[in-house]
């Protein structure tokens, strides 16, 4: 769903007499005895003229409006919208405005709009559905000009046929807004879900991004307003303080060029832009943490959302992608560019730029390009686009070196041959060394994070250099702590202790998630994060140690613990967060409570895979095998062709004794995934009915793969020894060898010899 850009920072209010509702009264002793509460965005034009008149109009502003006349751009009299075998009209009636969509045959579903969502480059739509539900729809209006392909109404999935039973259909919880959408459209939004009857009582006290969404609530602001002389009201009534480290005042230093801060920074404006401008999930159900990390878990730079190098890939908006930075790593913030009020940046062109950056950087020598053309402008090579939601696009916020040479290798895009679209990447890389000679081929963190993802052996000593490279940045670092999971056989005990004592948060959280390699007699250096000042970090160490002896009569594990689960709960409605609590109460031994929360999430989307595997799974612990069988017949009924759950139900077929079902079972899920291990599970079936060639060639295949699987060089190996085949066991020792050196396995055989 789209969220609109750079959240507001606060301008001081100087000046007395904005108007009031009832403010608590001045005679209480401490500011802690008053909590504030919110007055609205109209509240602040008396004081605040100029910046209410920015911001009205902007995309915060419009981020959500009532679907009135005033705010509807669509054309309700276009024809209509024909999506594959589905055709949905646009009407008014009584002044209201309706869809009609004949995708819920047999009757078709008339839709009342009640809200708007955005308005450029697109417009989405709300309409309610019983139980309190807001659902997104996915018929949009283009709201370019007609000269930029705009103007007409299309559809999000505009390449996918869904029917009404898909994931992806408009009445699914993908579509729900309560949970992902009007969270960032509105001011102060309260999900209220309720878990017994599987409804919500979500709130709001203002349509749109206003004022307070930034700022916070703002009465003790204006009770300050009223007697700015009054001691009770610090900061001039404001708990969070979004000024602190927000002035662009920089200084260019004569021996390198660079600029730098002539004032110390901090990243209070950042984390509150980050609330919406991020990938995240909710932690804490209110809005008043200063702290984002207290109130959010951010993705880190993961495998489909990022690409290796960091560049963005899916919707993850701009947070990660601007503290892999240089500039956010040396202070720059989001009002050092952006107008905070209207969104838009403070200065056109290349001028933005040089508020900071040497004039000789606004050259042809530089930039390469006719100075005023597409390419000369910094924004077009050092902040790429990326299209989402057909007609959306985005900038990259990394601020990066545009690496052609690395996108050869590493598939990523790159904003020369992103333009040159005739062109290759071998090309845009000759053309620049021709001009800036080699010095910009620099080695990358991008060539590691893509080994790293992998799982190739050979890149351990990289990754553990770029762990420890303090001129990275932490989110990057943090990334690389995470990818530890895929080297199981290393010892990273010593890396994960020295990641969880270090002073940066995405680090320390880094490292919890590296823990899960951890036995659980190593898992004692994660005992002092159970009362980490950071809420992020407390719950994800409660969630690493749960069901660890070590945990036994602890306080903190206590509390921390409950933390994770409230944290589960905010969006209890969704199968991934009931899956998690089952995931905490398998640990825990509580199996009946696992069994319940699986059913659950089964229910609440029933194409949620981890759900019925999982669930499957406990089954299979519980010796109630007829049931797990039953759980995954019906999970592949409704997510036909999925690798996962075939390789699941093949296991299932082997512990059932139905050996040659099992393989015909593996056979098709090989065709449906490039995953090592199912192809390594399928030569283990092959060869326990004796197709021990196939079992070879089915190896051999998942070998070449791009991903590293231990368990395939091991098992052919193995499977060589066994047949009394030396020569190839040889030749698979070899190759194995190539690959990782440093396998115990590898090690102890090449020792006996």
């Amino acid at each position: 769903m789209p969220r609109f850009v750079i959240i507001p920072t606060l301008l001081l209010c100087f000046l007395a007499g904005c108007d009031q509702p009832k403010i608590p009264s001045s005679t209480a002793t401490t500011t802690t005895t008053l909590k504030a509460s919110y007055v609205g965005s109209e509240q602040c034009q008396n004081c605040h003229q100029t910046e209410q008149q920015q911001w009205r109009g902007s995309d915060h502003h419009q981020a959500m409006k009532l679907a009135t006349s005033e705010n509807i751009v669509g054309n309700f009299s276009a024809p209509p919208l024909k999506h594959h075998q589905q055709k949905t009209t646009f009407n008014t009636v009584d002044g209201q405005y309706h869809i009609q969509t004949d995708q819920d045959t047999p009757t078709a579903s008339d839709l009342t709009l009640q809200y708007t969502f955005g308005v450029f480059p697109l417009q989405q739509y709300l309409t309610a559905l019983p139980n309190g539900r807001w659902q997104s729809l996915p018929f949009a209006w283009d709201a370019r000009s007609t000269a930029q392909g705009g103007q007409h109404w299309f559809h999000l999935y505009a390449n996918e046929n869904i029917v009404p039973n898909d994931v992806l259909h408009w009445r699914s919880p993908s579509h729900n807004a309560n949970h992902m959408c009007i969270e960032c459209h509105t001011t102060d939004f309260k999900k209220n879900y309720q878990t017994d009857s599987d409804s919500f009582q979500s709130t709001w006290v203002e349509t749109g991004v206003g004022c307070e969404s930034c700022h916070g609530p703002g009465s003790k602001h204006l009770a300050w307003a009223k007697n700015p002389r009054d001691a009770l009201y610090k900061n001039k009534g404001w708990d969070i303080a979004l000024t602190s480290g927000s002035s662009a005042l920089w200084q260019h230093q004569t021996a390198t060029a660079k600029p730098s801060r002539i004032e110390a920074s901090d990243t209070t404006q950042i984390e509150r832009c980050a609330q919406c401008h991020s990938r995240r999930s909710r932690i804490d159900a209110s809005n008043d943490k200063e702290k984002f990390l207290d109130a959010f878990m951010p993705a880190l730079l993961d495998e489909t959302l990022y690409f290796p190098d960091g560049q963005i890939q899916d919707e993850v908006y701009e947070y990660g992608s601007f503290l892999q930075s240089k500039m956010a790593m040396h202070g720059v913030t989001c009002s050092n560019c952006h107008n905070p009020h209207n969104g838009k940046v403070k200065i056109e062109g290349n001028g933005l730029c040089l508020q900071c950056h040497n004039a000789e950087y606004n050259t042809p020598k530089h930039t390469l390009h006719t100075p005023e053309t597409t390419g000369s402008f910094c924004v077009d090579c050092h902040m790429p686009t990326r299209t989402y939601m057909t007609v959306d696009t985005r900038r990259d916020h990394s601020f990066r070196i545009p690496r052609p040479d690395l996108s050869a290798t590493l598939e990523t895009p790159n904003a020369c041959t992103n333009c040159h679209t005739d062109k290759t990447n071998a090309w845009a890389t000759a053309a620049i060394e021709k001009n800036a000679g080699a010095s910009w081929k620099t080695p990358h963190h991008g060539e590691i994070i893509a080994q790293a993802r992998l799982a190739k052996p050979a890149v351990f000593d990289d990754l553990t250099q770029l762990i420890q490279d303090n001129t990275q940045a932490p989110i990057v670092r943090a990334t690389a702590m995470g990818l530890l999971t895929n080297f199981p056989t290393r010892n990273a005990l010593p890396l994960i202790n020295d990641a969880l004592k270090n002073n940066e948060d995405l680090i320390r959280i880094g490292a919890l998630r590296a823990a899960e390699i951890l036995p659980p007699e190593q898992q004692s250096s994660l005992l002092p994060l159970l009362n980490d000042s950071v809420r992020a970090i407390r719950i994800e160490a409660a969630r690493q140690l749960a069901g660890n002896p070590i945990t036994q009569n602890s306080t903190s594990f206590t509390k921390a613990r409950q933390e994770y689960i409230d944290s589960q709960n905010i969006d209890a409605d969704r199968a991934a967060a009931l899956t998690n609590l089952a995931g905490l109460a398998i640990r825990e031994q509580r199996l009946q409570d696992a069994e319940n929360l699986l059913k659950t999430a089964i229910a609440r989307e029933p194409y949620y895979i981890p759900a019925s595997v999982n669930l499957a799974d406990l089954y299979r612990a519980l010796q109630q095998e007829s049931d797990a069988g039953r759980v995954l017949q019906n999970a592949m009924q409704r997510v036909p062709n999925n690798a996962d759950l075939m390789m699941s139900y093949a296991l299932w077929l082997v512990r059932s004794g139905n050996i040659n079902a099992a393989v015909a079972q593996l056979k098709t899920a090989t065709q449906h995934t490039q995953d090592p291990h199912i192809f390594y599970l399928y030569a283990v079936a092959l060869n326990q009915i004796g197709k021990t060639g196939e079992a070879f060639s089915v190896l051999d295949k998942a070998a070449a793969m791009p991903i590293y699987n231990r368990n395939v060089q091991l098992t052919r190996f193995n499977l060589a020894l066994d047949s009394k085949q030396y020569e190839r066991a040889e030749k698979y020792l070899q190759a194995w060898q190539l690959l990782d050196p440093q396998d115990p396995t590898v090690l102890e055989i090449t020792q006996r010899r």
